[in-house]
């Protein structure tokens, strides 16, 4: 696959995660137009789960009152982790899409979603650097024309500061 072909395949993707948020977002409760509420909903739901048991504290085991506590990224992680396993048993099986099963286009789109999902929580909590906008300049991987126009989603790539390349 040329690198044109490629950013093709990619901007279809890109057009498909955005079908799939739109649509699988709007069957899910927002929470006050918190869009990553149900990572918390979740996570609170089961957090209430608690008994007598062993903890490690201090590098030694003792018998306490155990508690769990899953926090929105732990649930997000672990949606994330189960589009992961869909994925390796559609190659293990070698499996294709004319199967009747979810395409495998949907399935790495929903795993690339998660991703971005998760990333909002963990940004939301102030743990990573938000991600700037990007700013001009930039070209289109399709077509290398910079600036914006009109065919479809533009793929971007910074360019250089040195109009060389070195």
């Amino acid at each position: 696959m040329d690198n044109k072909g490629f950013f093709r395949m990619h901007d279809g993707l890109n057009k498909l995660r955005d079908e799939i948020l739109g649509v699988k977002g709007s069957e899910y409760p927002t929470g006050h137009g918190d869009r990553l509420s149900n990572f918390k909903v979740v996570g609170q739901l089961l957090s209430p789960l608690e008994g007598e048991g062993q903890a490690r504290i201090d590098g030694e085991w003792v018998e306490a009152t155990v508690q769990l506590e899953l926090e929105p990224e732990v649930v997000a992680a672990i949606y994330t982790l189960k589009h992961v396993l869909s994925l390796c048993t559609f190659i293990r099986e070698q499996r294709s899409d004319k199967e009747g099963h979810e395409p495998f286009s949907s399935r790495i789109a929903d795993i690339q979603n998660y991703c971005d999902l998760l990333f909002s929580i963990v940004s939301e909590q102030g743990r990573v650097k938000p991600l700037e906008k990007i700013e001009e300049p930039w070209v289109c991987e399709l077509c290398d024309v910079a600036g914006p126009h009109t065919h479809g989603q533009p793929i971007l790539r910074l360019l250089p500061d040195d109009p060389d390349g070195l």
